[in-house]
């Protein structure tokens, strides 16, 4: 059974494309640095169809054997081209086609006529669905729809903001029914009047006033022009793009339940501490350390080096005797008080004092022999598990009490010991939730709908 060979997307693509290479005549192709078709560019006004008119690439296909970086550069066209062996990046140029090009690569095209008319077509495929709605009333007051009780807190959000935009009323929406059905009326008229050979200019001028305040009404804001996002959008919270109003093209609004805005500030909070050092002031972070975090590090490491050095953290003091040696030990202190009273004792048993001195020196240095085995005592083996727990411990008493110096002279990062739960808890208490999601202008309101209440805020 032969090998079974996977290919990848991406993989089938390259191949594709050099086996198209391989097959054709070479004379069709003409390969290209990047740097040389920039330049001839350059040259020719980046006008690439004059490039492509040039001698020795007219009737070729050109390949670029490199990235293809044009992005800022004053180009409407990548005329000629059919292959780049590389990235391609036109971003902020007026390029509005490269479905000719095979592009090896990765293709960068923000804010060119590619990604201009790629994003008009997606505007107005929301419009098309927006529509949908209007005609279908899906939000209507009665729907019970989830997200047309969204849409509603939404735009009663908007109603009450001071943002100046004009609202379509019910009213509006009576006089469009009636627009439309005048419309109709006078297209007719129109037709009829074609087909007489009458006089349409009475006719063409009610039809432009008509269509003006069609054309007025449909430019004002209602509850269909909130495009809601797929999924949630915004966190936990349901986001909404208004699209087909000229006032508020663009802006985005986050809504939700009080629970759905807190765990929203939670999950974003939480993003944020992947960096912590970067968004929160250090005095902050060492406010909410993970005490026992760190302290667990240290006593891995003191546990361990403790028992691998003790000559580092103790002295000969530290150690204790074994049972044979303070028997010993015994034994030569009471050998040493029983002389220390004969020693007393001499003056009443001797009286010549020559005798007495030389008994006395005698005794003296015997004992003295005594004390000497006494301290050249030295314990036996390493110190016990007792000793080695309690200098951990005492050790960590110290770190606890010293911790943000610790952390500092040990190099800790300290954003990666942060208690996360507690830090976000404080945020959220102190800052609340439109401070946090809201970087727009930081407010939000409550606004009810239907006995539920919803968090509403523009987000962007």
């Amino acid at each position: 059974m032969g090998r079974i060979i996977k290919v990848t997307q991406s993989n089938l693509k390259d191949i594709i494309s050099k086996v198209l290479f391989e097959q054709t005549d070479n004379d069709e192709w003409v390969k290209i640095s990047p740097d040389t078709y920039l330049d001839i560019m350059k040259y020719a006004s980046y006008n690439a169809k004059g490039v492509s008119m040039l001698p020795q690439y007219r009737g070729k296909k050109i390949w670029i054997t490199g990235d293809l970086i044009v992005k800022d550069l004053p180009i409407k066209s990548l005329e000629g081209i059919g292959y780049v062996e590389g990235n391609l990046d036109i971003s902020r140029t007026g390029i509005n086609d490269i479905s000719f090009i095979n592009v090896k690569g990765r293709v960068s095209d923000y804010e060119s006529g590619v990604d201009r008319i790629r994003k008009q077509k997606i505007k107005q495929q929301k419009l098309a669905s927006a529509q949908q709605r209007r005609d279908d009333d899906e939000w209507g007051p009665d729907s019970g729809d989830d997200v047309g009780i969204r849409a509603r807190a939404v735009f009663e959000y908007i109603e009450n903001s001071n943002t100046r935009v004009n609202i379509r009323t019910a009213l509006d929406n009576e006089r469009l029914s009636e627009l439309n059905k005048q419309m109709e009326s006078l297209l007719e008229k129109e037709k009829k009047y074609d087909s007489e050979g009458r006089d349409l200019t009475d006719i063409y001028a009610d039809i432009e006033a008509v269509e003006d305040e069609i054309n007025e009404i449909n430019e004002k804001l209602d509850i269909y022009n909130l495009i809601p996002e797929e999924g949630y959008g915004f966190y936990r919270m349901m986001k909404f793009e208004v699209v087909g109003n000229d006032d508020l093209e663009g802006a985005e609004y986050a809504v939700g339940t009080e629970y759905e805005a807190e765990k929203s500030c939670e999950d974003y909070l939480d993003e944020q501490f992947d960096s912590p050092e970067y968004y929160f002031s250090e005095s902050f972070l060492e406010n909410h350390i993970n005490e026992d975090e760190v302290l667990d590090y240290f006593r891995d490491h003191y546990e361990y080096d403790v028992a691998e050095n003790p000559d580092v953290y103790f002295s000969d003091d530290d150690f204790e005797l074994s049972s044979e040696q303070e028997k010993r030990k015994e034994q030569l202190e009471d050998e040493i008080r029983q002389w220390e009273e004969k020693q007393e004792n001499l003056d009443s048993e001797i009286e010549e004092p020559d005798e007495y001195s030389r008994m006395y020196d005698q005794i003296q240095d015997h004992i003295d022999s005594l004390q000497e085995e006494i301290d050249e005592m030295e314990p036996d083996g390493d110190p016990s598990q007792d000793m080695i727990d309690n200098k951990v411990e005492e050790l960590l008493y110290d770190v606890k009490r010293n911790l943000i110096d610790y952390m500092k002279d040990w190099g800790f990062k300290i954003g990666e010991y942060i208690d996360r739960q507690s830090a976000i808890e404080d945020i959220i208490s102190t800052d609340g939730v439109g401070h946090i999601l809201n970087s727009y202008d930081g407010e939000y309101d409550e606004v009810d709908i239907d006995g539920d209440s919803f968090i509403v805020m523009r987000v962007g």
